[in-house]
């Protein structure tokens, strides 16, 4: 399918935004790209940046570029107009979870590499 925008991780289509990655296969309709969710703890949201941020293997800048270009290109398919400040809410909270899932990778990770290197010495 043709794109009507890309970046290094992401592809905007007739069809929707999909992942260029092949180890992480990944499509969100052009109906659903205007999906709002109400959560208790993060209020009204857009769906798609809020899901994804807290997908370790996004890149969530790249995801956020793509998904902008996205919501203005397949505009006439979507369901709604697009509300730029609930856009720019949902866009900071993503970035904020992206942050602390990346934190808590690291988290992992350096504890891990530190059990392994306790029991290389002792």
């Amino acid at each position: 399918m043709t794109a009507l925008y890309e970046n290094d991780k992401w592809r905007v289509t007739e069809r929707g935004l999909e992942s260029r990655d092949p180890a992480h296969p990944y499509v969100i309709k052009a109906r659903l790209l205007d999906t709002v969710t109400h959560s208790r703890p993060l209020g009204r949201v857009y769906d798609p940046p809020v899901h994804l941020a807290r997908k370790s293997w996004v890149d969530i800048d790249a995801f956020l570029d793509a998904y902008g270009h996205a919501l203005d290109t397949l505009s006439g398919r979507l369901r709604r107009p697009v509300d730029r400040a609930l856009l720019a809410r949902s866009f900071g909270i993503a970035r904020r979870l992206a942050g602390t899932v990346r934190r808590d990778q690291t988290t992992v990770a350096s504890a891990a590499a530190a059990r392994s290197a306790l029991r290389m010495a002792g």
